[in-house]
């Protein structure tokens, strides 16, 4: 092999790379593959369980079913004979963090409340 062919192989994979490389990232900006989200399937809501374990009721195609999901597998458990009505899902970190911020401004306005 003559040293022009090889660097026109490695100028040529280059540019495929880069060529999938911007594609993917043309297509991630426009939004056309979104992994997380979808319209046709939602979480209603979650509780968790255990450490790694947790029971959801998710929406499917207008139908609600209740689901089991561990770190290994995700079971069904029943569907739903009249749908829940559909709340926020937060980690029980975000709920603890929003009750310590709202004792903290209980308190604040408690001490507000004492000074006058």
């Amino acid at each position: 092999m003559e040293g022009s062919s090889v660097w026109q192989i490695v100028f040529s994979l280059g540019l495929v790379v880069v060529l999938i490389l911007g594609i993917g990232w043309t297509l991630k900006r426009m939004g056309g593959v979104s992994a997380g989200s979808s319209r046709q399937l939602k979480m209603i809501a979650a509780i968790p369980v255990g450490t790694r374990e947790r029971i959801a009721v998710i929406e499917v195609g207008g139908r609600q079913i209740l689901v089991g999901i561990t770190a290994q597998n995700i079971t069904r458990l029943m569907e739903l004979p009249e749908p829940l009505e559909e709340t926020r899902v937060e980690g029980e970190f975000a709920r603890n963090l929003q009750s310590l911020l709202r004792r903290q401004e209980n308190d604040a306005k408690g001490e507000l409340d004492d000074t006058r």
